[in-house]
């Protein structure tokens, strides 16, 4: 996340046996330290989620479980309004780019929509715990306790 809206830097995208795909997740976060790993609460992020959270220091957290339960359309539905102003960004040249920019035109009638749902998930997550949102969300609650008070 930065001032202009949120920054997609990389993506990772395949099909792997799941000792492949924790050895994955772990070298990513090895390579970007970013301050959390959100996985998705379903099939083997589960396992993974538990695993390294039982073997790891590695900051990894569940998705929201309520979001979870939506479907990809409505999940994708909920961060639309952040594509159409212009508030996420990527590499454009990036290896990965065409791949991301194929299925998310695609969407939601293309053969593959994983990489949408997990771009879609991160965006959620980092919309749900943007620090500035928080101070404004605290804000208004004190102006309105503060309103209360005065009445």
């Amino acid at each position: 996340r930065w001032e202009k809206g949120y920054f997609v830097s990389d993506l990772v995208f395949g099909r792997w046996r799941y000792s492949e795909m924790k050895k994955k997740v772990e070298n990513m976060w090895t390579l970007k330290r970013t301050d959390a790993l959100v996985i998705e609460d379903k099939s083997s992020g589960q396992e993974i989620i538990q695993d390294l959270q039982d073997e790891s220091s590695l900051p990894v957290l569940p998705t929201d479980p309520d979001f979870s339960k939506l479907d990809k359309v409505a999940r994708a539905n909920l961060v639309q309004p952040l594509f159409e102003a212009g508030k996420i960004y990527y590499h454009a040249g990036a290896e990965w780019s065409a791949e991301m920019e194929e299925e998310c035109a695609a969407f939601p009638r293309g053969i593959h929509d994983d990489i949408v749902d997990a771009i879609v998930h991160g965006i959620r997550w980092l919309e749900m715990h943007d620090p500035r949102k928080q101070a404004a969300q605290e804000d208004a609650e004190e102006s309105e306790r503060g309103m209360e008070e005065g009445l």
